[in-house]
């Protein structure tokens, strides 16, 4: 047999890993247990930073550690393949019984400058020989190489052959680099996290100016905006949408404003009555008639007061859904022309007439459709011009039901038609006609509007025209939305 052909049998193996891998130094990468993070902004971003760059590092590092060991395996696998190749051929050339112990020499010089690496030489006899750095011995942190065969010598005899690489050297490298890896790791993660404080205070320095500018505002500079040129992009929307919001407030404050000074001048004037009436008695003795007279002029502010009085209740409750609505299918000409005959008579006082054309049907609550379309109507003949046509019209649409009330007289101006809904505004700001308003009538038109889920708009329809137009939503969809705002109420109630 040929020494290629004895040398058909041998094998590599491998031995299972006993060392640890670097994968440990991303250990200082979890959060610890029961703590909580950081309050603040800046140093919740700056350890989410630090987290996510010794995360990176770790990954890395285990991917680099990994694939160098992997090298420095293959590195080993090739050495000792070759090395068993080399003792082949020395073995082929040397003959077992006089030339193993004579040139044992050579076979040294096969295996010397590989630290670790050791070759065995078994004879038919069972003599072994062994070559080489035997020193890492079993107990070698990492697996070791080995390779071995059958080779014929130079008289004949087969010998095993068995070269083993305790992988020392290697131990060695991955240990330095496993030492490199983990303070790598731990140096970047505290750089990252000085990195990402530092980063985090200079990002978030808009959001210290927005604030300071925000301190800035009180109830006396409700003008005052927030600088949005020069923010960044994110926070353009939240400043933009914070100065709409100070608009909305600043609006509402001067609504609320504009209520207390009305409200004082729309009760100052019965109180003054009423005073002046009790003066003017008291001033000297006069006859019962005159006593009677008083009483009954006091009688009527009284009234004037208490009108005033159960108008504001009925605006808190209907701006607290706090009203019950009976839903009822009514003719709307019908009612219309209810309305137009109960106010006949004041009508005629100014010689005014009304027109009512209307027709299909409409989903409303009867008493509060009639308050509502009444106050428009009593608004319309105390300043429609006189001897002219008040109109009233109705017709159905495919959600809704609209009715204007048209009336000739001067027109609104267009500033004023949304704030004419105000409560105690009056476009005249003499108040002449304080007397006989008590400037809440549009404001309960709205009320009433909201609450059947309608909207109520006023418009100047022509150089001497005003139109009010009112909208009252079919019955399936105002049923639809009372069950939607039902169903918000009951989400948002306190458990």
């Amino acid at each position: 047999m040929s020494p290629s052909a004895a040398c058909a049998r041998r094998s590599t193996n491998r031995s299972s890993i006993a060392s640890s891998t670097p994968c440990a130094a991303s250990a200082t990468c979890s959060t610890p247990h029961g703590g909580a993070m950081p309050r603040t902004l800046t140093a919740r971003l700056a350890w989410l930073v630090s987290l996510l760059v010794t995360l990176a590092i770790g990954g890395v590092g285990c991917y680099a550690y990994f694939t160098l060991q992997a090298q420095l395996e293959a590195k080993d696998e090739r050495t000792v393949e070759g090395k068993l190749g080399q003792i082949r051929h020395l073995v082929a050339e040397t003959p077992v019984t006089e030339g193993l112990a004579a040139d044992r020499h050579r076979f040294e010089d096969v295996v010397r400058g590989h630290r670790g690496l050791s070759v065995r030489l078994v004879t038919p006899q069972w003599q072994t020989y062994v070559f080489g750095d035997v020193a890492a011995g079993p107990d070698s942190p990492v697996a070791p190489m080995s390779a071995s065969g059958d080779a014929r010598s130079a008289d004949r005899q087969t010998l095993r052959i068995e070269v083993l690489q305790h992988g020392a050297e290697r131990a060695e490298v991955l240990r330095q680099f496993r030492y490199w890896l983990i303070g790598g790791a731990l140096g970047g993660a505290l750089l990252a996290i000085l990195a990402g404080a530092y980063v985090t205070r200079r990002e978030l320095r808009p959001i210290h100016r927005l604030v300071e500018q925000v301190h800035k505002i009180d109830v006396e500079n409700l003008d005052y905006r927030v600088h949005v040129p020069g923010t960044p992009t994110e926070m353009v929307a939240m400043a933009t949408a914070f100065n709409q919001m100070l608009t909305r407030v600043e609006s509402g404050y001067e609504r609320l404003a504009r209520f207390s000074a009305d409200l004082a001048h729309d009760i100052r004037t019965p109180l003054n009555n009423l005073v002046g009436h009790a003066e003017v008695v008291l001033s000297r003795t006069r006859p019962a008639e005159e006593y009677a007279r008083v009483i009954e002029d006091s009688l009527h502010e009284y009234g004037r007061l208490n009108r005033m009085v159960e108008a504001m209740l009925f605006l808190a409750r209907a701006d607290n859904a706090a009203i019950a609505l009976r839903h009822v299918r009514l003719d709307a000409a019908a009612e219309l022309q209810k309305i137009a005959d109960y106010f006949d008579g004041l009508a005629d006082e100014r010689g005014l007439t009304f027109e009512v054309h209307a027709s299909g049907w409409l989903t409303a609550d009867p008493m509060l459709f009639q308050r509502c379309i009444g106050n428009v109507v009593l608004n319309a003949i105390q300043h429609a011009d006189p001897d002219s046509v008040i109109r009233l019209e109705g017709c159905a649409c495919q959600a809704s039901y609209r009715i204007r009330i048209v009336n000739t007289g001067t027109p609104i101006a267009a500033g004023e038609c949304e704030r004419i809904f105000e409560r105690f505004y009056r476009v005249d700001t003499a108040r002449a006609n304080s007397i006989r308003s008590t400037g809440l009538g549009l404001a309960i038109v709205r009320s009433i509007m909201h609450l059947h889920h309608g909207t109520v708009h006023a418009m100047a329809a022509g150089s001497r025209s005003t139109r009010f137009e009112l909208v009252f939503p079919h019955a399936a969809r105002t049923d639809a939305l009372e069950r939607a705002n039902r169903r918000n109420t009951q989400a948002n109630a306190p458990a």
